[in-house]
């Protein structure tokens, strides 16, 4: 009898099965199959919202430097078009950049409707050229046949802003 519980003991201390590693293994694969396009696209829209808020802090800066400085003080695109995804400077009355951005890459488009290359705070901290809004986000990805968007109001951003 000591002989058939020392065998049952040995038995269970050796591990796994061949069959349990398997069907173990196939339960992981299916898993990370299906979680992979979530994962993707989770991705994909932090990488968008990171952008708009680097957007939005630069056009914070800009505004909170046009009320210190007492001056006016100009976001402009450093492509000259409404094409904002190169980067943009923004610089005070004589021209001094205080802060420029590099812009977006990973086949980010980001524009701006209305035509305008620039954006000017007054030194009270208002928009000079409201028609300068709205501003799309855009990231396209071709090979899954995505497109992101994302859209900015500066009316709405000033809103918060006097708040």
């Amino acid at each position: 009898m000591k002989k058939k519980y020392e065998n049952l003991s040995s038995r269970s201390a050796r591990g796994f099965t061949l069959v349990e590693l398997i069907v173990t293994v196939a339960i992981v694969a299916i898993i990370a199959t299906v979680a992979t396009p979530a994962l993707s696209t989770l991705m994909r829209n932090n990488r968008l919202s990171t952008e708009n808020f680097q957007f939005i802090k630069a056009l914070k800066y800009a505004r909170s430097q046009a009320i210190t400085l007492k001056q006016n003080i100009v976001v402009a695109s450093i492509s000259g078009t409404q094409n904002w995804a190169t980067g943009w400077t923004i610089t005070d009355a004589a021209g001094n950049v205080l802060q420029q951005s590099n812009g977006f890459g990973n086949g980010s488009v980001f524009t701006q409707d209305q035509l305008q290359p620039s954006i000017v705070f007054t030194r009270f901290g208002f928009v000079n050229n409201p028609a300068a809004a709205p501003f799309t986000f855009t990231h396209n990805d071709a090979a899954a046949g995505l497109s992101l968007h994302a859209l900015v109001l500066l009316t709405i951003l000033l809103l918060h802003l006097l708040h």
